[in-house]
């Protein structure tokens, strides 16, 4: 199976429960309260695909002081998929980072001339047509965060987890035992970023790689979650989220005076755990 899935930036995703075996997902998109009052589109952008072994995904969350934060969103998560696509596992780490220096620099020079030639909608307010116009020269930005999971294989025995960053959203991870954020280190910034006319900004893209397994076969990775800023209250839960739980977050996250948009994306390795049911599930 092949099958990649964006959720869109002009409507809201409630929470949603698939199964594509053996990995169970949970995903969301929440628009902030400005956003759905004017009925626009969010600045987050998530984009998933399942393939053979392997499941890759990339949430971008675009910078509200850029040109059209939701185009650099949208533009990134696509090539970042792509870029997954093409990534040999077996390569030193250094050489990932590189060829994604790379590969996000002349992502720059490929979209900047269709920022600059983009037409905002004549709808929109004289004000904020203003506005818009004076980021542009700056280009459209995103932060990014994007990962492949690849199971055990004749290729890969022990399957490997390979993660590529920069900027402010989040992603945690838990072995059988307790959780391994920690081994991500102080890396998420704000002020690194994807920028439409630059390329990297601020430093370049952090890049970490672990495998699935140990040398027993014993699963060290068993639950990956990521998540934009606009759901930073998260950052303090450390226990499994119940569906209750994560539509109180969201609802606390819309009635906040600092809403923002939400994007979601729960990886389980081994399926659906049971305190959850799947409101779809594929094969």
């Amino acid at each position: 199976m092949d099958k990649i899935f964006y959720i869109p930036q002009e409507i809201d995703t409630p929470p949603t429960i698939e199964l594509y075996p053996p990995i169970g997902l949970r995903y969301l998109y929440t628009r902030s309260s400005d956003s759905r009052q004017w009925d626009a589109a969010g600045q987050d952008f998530l984009i998933f695909r399942r393939y053979q072994n392997h499941f890759s995904f990339a949430l971008c969350d675009g910078v509200s002081q850029s040109f059209m934060g939701d185009l650099a969103a949208r533009s990134l998560g696509y090539a970042l998929i792509q870029w997954l696509d093409q990534i040999t596992l077996s390569q030193p780490l250094e050489s990932v980072a590189n060829e994604l220096t790379v590969f996000l620099t002349d992502l720059a020079h490929e979209t900047h001339p269709s920022i600059q030639n983009f037409t905002l909608p004549s709808e929109l307010p004289p004000m904020l047509i203003d506005a818009l116009e004076a980021k542009r020269e700056k280009g459209s930005e995103s932060v990014f965060i994007c990962g492949m999971l690849a199971l055990p294989s004749t290729l890969i025995p022990y399957g490997c987890l390979l993660l590529a960053w920069m900027g402010d959203s989040r992603f945690r991870f838990w072995g059988a035992n307790h959780e391994r954020t920690s081994e991500l280190g102080d890396s998420f910034h704000t002020e690194q970023r994807w920028s439409s006319k630059k390329g990297p900004v601020n430093g370049e893209p952090h890049i970490f790689m672990t495998p699935l397994e140990n040398d027993k076969h014993e699963r060290t990775v068993l639950r990956c979650l990521t998540y934009s800023d606009g759901l930073a209250s998260l950052d303090d839960i450390e226990e499994p989220l119940s569906s209750l739980l994560l539509s109180h977050t969201i609802h606390q996250g819309l009635n906040s005076a600092q809403s923002d948009d939400m994007s979601y994306l729960e990886i389980w390795l081994d399926g659906i755990p049971p305190y959850l049911k799947p409101s779809a599930v594929s094969d």
